[in-house]
């Protein structure tokens, strides 16, 4: 049913939001590293070539860290479109069926 397919993109939807928490998490560990050995270098009277090489990879990690940021607000937008409409289809029924038309209905209880 489009039920059971909705609950499941929805699981697919976290477990792509976790994976993409976890390599922005990695790449911001690299940048980290990066700007550690830069610095390093710098200190230690390193040539301007290396340094030159220690700004490249600096670069490059921020740009892998600017793209996991951007996979990581796509998934949760993704898994927040997708839990809106699961609500919006099905979230009165499951959390409380008080309706007018409902034989339990508050306006029944005495």
């Amino acid at each position: 049913s489009y039920r059971r397919s909705l609950k499941n993109e929805i699981q697919q939807d976290r477990r792509e939001l976790r994976d993409s928490r976890q390599e922005r998490k990695g790449d911001l560990k690299e940048l980290k590293q990066d700007r550690r050995e830069f610095r390093q270098d710098r200190r230690s009277g390193a040539s301007a070539e290396e340094l030159a090489q220690d700004k490249a990879e600096m670069r490059e990690s921020l740009d892998n860290v600017r793209d996991s940021r951007r996979e990581v607000g796509h998934d949760r937008r993704e898994l927040n479109r997708d839990l809106r409409e699961y609500d919006w289809r099905y979230g009165d029924r499951d959390r409380d069926n008080r309706g007018w038309w409902n034989p339990s209905s508050w306006w029944n209880w005495r």
